[in-house]
């Protein structure tokens, strides 16, 4: 947590100037450390900074936030606006929840002031150890100088220290924003944008983290075709002890107009190496987008994904995601965002997305759960975890199930307002509110 008495100002990269080259012991605030804990872990190629939340003085970037608790009510729902827009950053968007097997509850999400292609955004984290009913405030994790850092999330190899991070770095070209009145007058422009993919790794729980490697963007592709622009989705370990991480790149071939192709990575050791056991698209413009796998039983693996169809996109392997039947449009109506599904406890899945049919990113309302017991082939009805109108959204989401059976929702909630903000809200429920009818 940091906390040194003083208020938090916004980021200013001149405030990390001085900051070490050097390899330092870092982790999350509860774990053990080794030495004395001060300031920057080590620039990866690109110049991504990872920071510690023990932070020291003038090195810190959040105002204090006072989130909330998030109380969870067994067979009811909570819902609480777990950061403001403005605060720290205008925006907080895109949040990847984490349970550790010690039970630290960690979440990391990006940040920026006027829009996602800012080449000055930065990424954030919080922990909690009650199972997030409170939560430390929140503190820099990962920053590169002019470029983008994001896409970040974690896995903790099963019986072993180690921990896993993918995140994407990139340099976004063409964004141009009006600065004093907080608003986009051109978006980047993906086709000339390099976006890469990197992983660290840490040997001792998070402590202390390894410089950053690239997985290749030639694997990913199949070819070497520069700039490359993609990013990580989904990190899984499967029943067998095998991890897959799923991402999207923009097809070198179809920069524009963009067509994004999905890949499945694997990894048989632990991380260490990777490589491609499926490449696929749709038919509809812009392709295929944010692929989310649930595991089921004996080797099975069923996948959604966003389009421009209208509806998500599906497709089920049956040998642990080395083939796949698909992707097939699927019945389940959606407008072009991302999908998020995990397996309960009680082995049915959670789907939770917007269940509008639109080929364009509105409306991103309402947000929808729904579960399936079935494997994906068939779905109750939907209930409502939250509602908007106008331009207003509610999207870029993540989901965990908890031991004692709370489901925790992290949504970005974005408000068209001048200027325009994005809020994190916390929505905590369970599986007896999900079976109750009515919305």
């Amino acid at each position: 947590m940091c906390d040194d008495g003083k208020e938090r100002s916004r980021i200013r990269w001149s405030d990390f100037s001085a900051a070490s080259h050097g390899r330092l012991n870092v982790g999350f605030p509860g774990t053990p450390t080794r030495g004395r804990v001060v300031q920057a872990l080590e620039f990866a190629f690109d110049g991504a900074i990872l920071y510690h939340g023990i932070c020291p003085a003038r090195r810190t970037i959040v105002q204090r936030t006072a989130i909330p608790e998030v109380e969870y009510c067994p067979g009811d729902i909570t819902r609480v606006t777990f950061v403001r827009g403005g605060i720290g950053w205008n925006f907080h968007q895109g949040p990847t929840l984490y349970r550790f097997p010690d039970g630290r509850l960690f979440m990391v999400w990006g940040v920026y002031d006027i829009q996602e292609c800012s080449n000055d955004g930065a990424t954030v984290f919080s922990v909690s150890s009650d199972n997030g009913e409170t939560w430390a405030d929140p503190c820099l994790w990962m920053k590169a100088p002019n470029a983008v850092v994001s896409h970040a999330s974690l896995l903790q190899v099963r019986g072993t220290d180690t921990v896993i991070m993918p995140f994407a770095e990139g340099h976004f070209v063409g964004a141009e924003e009006d600065r004093r009145f907080e608003r986009v007058t051109r978006w980047a422009d993906y086709g000339a944008t390099s976006r890469r993919i990197f992983v660290r790794t840490s040997v001792d729980g998070g402590v202390s983290w390894s410089e950053a490697r690239e997985i290749p963007p030639k694997l990913v592709v199949g070819r070497d075709a520069p700039p490359f622009h993609g990013a990580p989705y989904q990190l899984m370990q499967l029943a067998n002890g095998e991890i897959l991480l799923t991402a999207a790149y923009l097809h070198p071939d179809h920069r524009n107009p963009q067509r994004f192709h999905a890949v499945v990575l694997r990894s048989v050791d632990g991380g260490r190496t990777w490589r491609k056991d499926f490449d696929f698209t749709v038919p509809e413009p812009r392709g295929a987008m944010e692929p989310w796998i649930a595991e089921l039983d004996d080797g099975e693996l069923y996948c959604v994904m966003r389009t421009k169809s209208g509806f998500l996109y599906q497709m089920r392997s049956f040998d642990y995601g080395r083939t796949w039947d698909g992707p097939d449009k699927s019945s389940i109506p959606s407008v072009e965002s991302m999908p998020k599904m995990i397996r309960l406890q009680s082995g049915r899945l959670l789907l939770v997305w917007n269940n509008v049919s639109s080929s364009e990113q509105r409306p991103r309302y309402p947000l929808v759960a729904a579960l399936s017991g079935d494997g994906g082939r068939s779905w109750d009805s939907p209930r409502v975890l939250a509602d908007e109108t106008g331009l207003n959204q509610l999207s870029n989401h993540d989901l965990i199930q908890l031991p004692d059976g709370r489901i925790l929702s992290c949504v970005s909630h974005f408000r068209a307002q001048r200027p325009a903000c994005s809020d994190l809200d916390m929505y905590v429920y369970d599986e007896a509110w999900l079976d109750r009818s009515g919305s």
